[in-house]
């Protein structure tokens, strides 16, 4: 019996703590809404990158065909039709023109993506993200110019860096040694990828919500991220032969739902490992956390005998016997007894 009731006991105190903080964090977090809003904003500005890429790629002084490959490779098969025949179509046709009008229009879909990435983080993260919207423009143009660059320059190790190392290694007189280790390096894409993908995820978490934390509650959240990433790039073509079918990604309306899903998914890795992220940080700041959260009086209502005091209060529902207030971070009962 004392065991039994210890046992109660225990578990009582373990969905009071951690089980409320879980509840309370996935709610916060809204996974599913919040990469959806993502998603629409990374489609919002994939047209314009396209158009882009198109019109810089010929420039490259590589040759035109190796670097379509090198993108074929990159992409899930089942994408690769929806983007290639884009990048194909403008290639050839240089145009600064469109160039300039590219990069305006990816600026400022980008600025916006990237305004939704901060709002979303913040929300997951319980921040209060109501700044001074020039200041918050200023810092998401400077941030996302931050993030363009670092992705650019690892996008360029991962499909170039091999080229790029056997020109210099013509101009430049390298150790052999040195020589086969970098080229060992280079020829494990894969560990350049998850690398990329780790360092791109650690910037997302510590800088961009600004949450002021120490670094470390970044980290288990962009590993967690980065092996969904990972995972989803690698079993996606999978899933869509065995789950979506030919059928769907025989149509161009087809392959667009599938790089939505793509895109959607990815977006939830990024979502989740923020979530992480934020459970991490309060289980290791419980008691912190706990009394900062509003009281709620468990009372029932003689009105809405099946409402408690927070849902009453949240759902601005009216009461004969008590009126619900928020006042100082905590509910309380206000009019006649």
């Amino acid at each position: 019996m004392i065991n039994e009731k210890g046992g109660k006991l225990m578990f009582a105190k373990f969905q009071q703590k951690y089980l409320s903080v879980i509840q309370r964090s996935v709610q916060d977090a809204y996974v599913g809404g919040s990469a959806a809003e993502m998603s629409y904003y990374t489609l919002l500005a994939l047209i314009p990158l396209l158009i882009l890429l198109a019109n810089v790629i010929p420039i490259i002084p590589m040759d035109t065909g190796q670097v379509i490959q090198l993108i074929t490779d990159f992409l899930p098969d089942q994408v690769v039709p929806f983007i290639i025949p884009v990048l194909k179509q403008y290639l050839g046709n240089v145009n600064m023109g469109v160039i300039s009008l590219s990069s305006i229009a990816i600026i400022w879909s980008g600025s916006t993506g990237f305004t939704s990435l901060q709002r979303v983080l913040k929300r997951v993260y319980g921040i209060d993200h109501k700044n001074n919207m020039i200041f918050t423009r200023l810092i998401s143009f400077f941030l996302a110019f931050a993030l363009v660059l670092v992705v650019a320059v690892f996008s360029l190790l991962y499909m170039f860096g091999e080229a790029f190392f056997q020109l210099l290694e013509a101009h430049i007189s390298l150790p052999e040694q040195l020589v086969q280790i970098i080229s060992g390096l280079l020829s494990v894409q894969d560990l350049w990828l998850v690398l990329a993908l780790f360092l791109f995820n650690s910037y997302l978490y510590q800088v961009v919500p600004m949450p002021g934390w120490h670094i470390k509650y970044s980290l288990i959240g962009a590993s967690v991220s980065t092996l969904m990433m990972y995972l989803i790039s690698t079993l996606f073509s999978y899933y869509v032969d065995y789950f979506v079918g030919q059928s769907l990604t025989s149509s161009t309306i087809g392959v667009f739902v599938v790089l939505m899903i793509y895109i959607y998914l990815f977006c939830i890795s990024i979502v989740s490992g923020a979530l992480i992220n934020v459970l991490y940080y309060r289980f290791d700041h419980l008691s912190d956390y706990l009394r900062e959260q509003p009281a709620y009086i468990n009372r029932r209502s003689s009105t809405w005998e099946a409402a408690e005091e927070k849902e009453i209060a949240y759902g601005n529902l009216k009461r004969m016997d008590a009126p619900i207030r928020f006042e100082d971070n905590y509910f309380s009962e206000v009019g006649d007894e």
